[in-house]
């Protein structure tokens, strides 16, 4: 009877001990992924920041360029109408 219950005891405290080290190893390993998806997370956060700038720096080159183009598209006009000889 002794011999049952120390064997029982063993298997129980072997079963513990495996359970200890496979909720240890799970909880690694849910560590490493929270890390990753934080890395991804920062990497993603990173591209769109970028994506915006650009398209910032796209919409302000796009409104300089129109405000030049409406500026020689007026002298263009005016030296026509001087050279047509009207004096407006």
């Amino acid at each position: 009877m002794l011999t049952a219950l120390i064997v029982a005891l063993t298997l129980t405290a072997g079963l513990a001990v495996a359970w200890w080290r496979m909720r240890r190893a799970l909880t690694a390993v849910q560590a490493e992924r929270r890390i990753t998806d934080a890395a991804v997370a920062r990497d993603h956060s990173a591209s769109v920041a970028q994506l915006v700038e650009g398209v910032r720096r796209y919409r302000a080159e796009q409104a300089v360029l129109a405000a030049a183009d409406a500026v020689v598209t007026t002298a263009l006009a005016q030296h026509a109408q001087h050279r047509n000889g009207d004096p407006s």
